[in-house]
């Protein structure tokens, strides 16, 4: 076999579509290089793998089906309201055997929830993309889940997923070293140098775990659609540390925001939306956030307590 593959006489032709010769590649051999998955993140990678997608349902369909018009036939998409496509196309991650397999889990969904009577919608995209995180997660077991479960809570509250987290690739490994469309978290720049090795994760797992993805224009508030009408990709990289990850665990922390703090930065009061005394040294920060910015109105994590009729905040972490 290795002899017939790098004979410069032989040459083969991939068929991508059945029934038809429309979409041959052209000639090829071995050793020639074929891209299986293209860059969605930039906006001219994203309309090029739209109008893929577009290509491919519509010629797969259009074989078989003789009365199939156009993808709006089969999925609630114009060209005004891409929402649901967009949604499949982030959590195949520009993988085309992983963006057919979403599209086929999707007129499946589609199918239990109306036996095929009407258009996949937005909600039937969504269901395929969780149950494909759904299957992702349950290859993990005893702590191997729970760290898993742990690092999605520090990273959901820090309004981020891309992370940094220093000498814990070894842990990490095993959470990227899966095949592409079971890496539950991916390397989005290895690390050079002082620099360390950025991570994210999966699309589809933070749409199933409610990790936040884009911010609305212009703003800090959550696009709550993931989608590039209302919102941009969260560019934030959160640095997580061991003792993030024992604070994550600990009980009785309640959320707030900082609603005083003194010119010299060294106290100040934290309001957790119903009274706003609770009094806080910045020796109360944990110490994997006290080189972050003090400032009124920033969001914060702590633990509450009464001391001589006075209440406090300790624990304190700056999200």
């Amino acid at each position: 076999m290795n002899q017939l593959r790098t004979l410069d006489f032989v040459r083969t032709k991939i068929a991508v579509y059945p029934h038809t010769f429309a979409d041959v590649l052209t000639e090829t051999r071995y050793g020639d290089v074929i891209l299986l998955e293209d860059d969605i993140y930039s906006p001219d990678g994203y309309k090029a793998f739209l109008n893929k997608t577009i290509s491919i349902v519509e010629k797969y369909v259009g074989v078989v089906a003789s009365d199939f018009e156009s993808i709006e036939s089969l999925f609630a998409v114009d060209k005004s309201n891409m929402q649901m496509l967009e949604q499949i196309i982030y959590a195949s991650d520009g993988n085309m055997r992983r963006l057919v397999q979403l599209l086929d889990a999707t007129l499946n969904e589609c199918y239990k929830r109306c036996e095929g009577k009407e258009r996949a919608v937005l909600a039937d995209a969504l269901a395929a993309i969780k149950n494909q995180a759904r299957q992702m997660e349950q290859l993990y077991f005893g702590t191997d889940l729970d760290f898993l479960r742990t690092l999605t809570v520090v990273c959901k509250r820090r309004t981020a997923y891309r992370f940094m987290f220093p000498n814990k690739s070894p842990i990490l490994l095993k959470y990227i070293n899966k095949s592409s469309e079971y890496n539950i978290i991916k390397i989005k720049e290895v690390g050079t140098g002082r620099r360390g090795t950025t991570y994210w994760f999966d699309y589809s797992y933070c749409v199933y775990a409610d990790i936040p993805t884009h911010y609305q224009f212009n703003s800090e508030r959550i696009a709550r659609s993931r989608s590039n009408v209302e919102g941009d990709w969260i560019t934030t990289v959160t640095r997580i540390t061991d003792e993030l990850l024992d604070q994550a665990n600990l009980p009785g922390k309640v959320d707030g925001s900082i609603y005083y703090v003194n010119a010299q930065k060294t106290f100040g009061f934290i309001s957790d939306g119903s009274r706003d005394d609770y009094f806080f040294m910045t020796g109360n920060i944990i110490k994997s956030d006290r080189d972050a910015q003090l400032v009124c109105g920033r969001k914060v994590r702590f633990s509450p307590a009464t001391f001589n009729n006075t209440v406090s905040a300790y624990e304190i972490e700056l999200l």
